[in-house]
């Protein structure tokens, strides 16, 4: 299932702005307010909807991460993101995209709000599943801390830009007129 705007808007948890309420926003609210209010997460930390651009043979595919969480000096630690469907066939997707990420996040957490899975940036490791795969603000900085550091060099940054490139343009937004579109936007 494709995510489609509702066409109203909702107030966002974490900036208080107005935006557009789409099937899934929801569960991003929902997300927002548990790592806040449960998980310790400061809101100055978390930015929402953090958009990333990557090259492409014909212009530049614009994907939009639902979270980016920072530490105490402003590194991004951890992408934790929503997926309509089964957990472990979305990993690979948002490595290349924390990969891609400039700098590098060492931390992943995908979940479909049944299952989630915190995976290791620079290796693909699960590190924990389940109900505990979101980790408490303490406990994310420590653990990005201790995750191994990702290094890119040229060869693998273009095959990370390949797989992003396929795997987000297959799995790319319904547009606003609730049209489905086989790619997210290029710019």
């Amino acid at each position: 299932m494709h995510e489609t705007s509702l066409g109203q808007t909702i107030t966002d948890y974490l900036t208080g702005q107005q935006i557009e309420n789409t099937t899934f926003e929801d569960i991003r609210q929902t997300l927002a307010q548990i790592m806040v209010e449960e998980k310790g997460y400061p809101k100055d930390k978390i930015q929402p909807k953090k958009t990333i651009s990557i090259p492409t043979t014909d212009g530049n595919l614009t994907i939009t991460l639902d979270f980016v969480i920072y530490d105490d000096q402003n590194n991004p630690i951890l992408l934790l993101t929503f997926v309509p469907g089964e957990v472990v066939s979305f990993i690979r997707q948002y490595i290349a995209a924390a990969r891609l990420h400039q700098p590098v996040i060492p931390l992943v957490v995908i979940t479909d709000t049944q299952n989630a899975c915190l995976v290791q940036t620079a290796d693909k490791k699960i590190i924990e599943r389940g109900y505990f795969a979101l980790p408490n603000y303490k406990e994310l900085k420590q653990l990005a801390a201790n995750a191994p550091v990702c290094k890119l060099n040229d060869k693998i940054k273009k095959a990370e830009i390949c797989i992003a490139n396929a795997y987000f343009s297959l799995s790319g937004p319904c547009t606003n007129s609730n049209q489905c579109t086989k790619s997210p936007s290029k710019t």
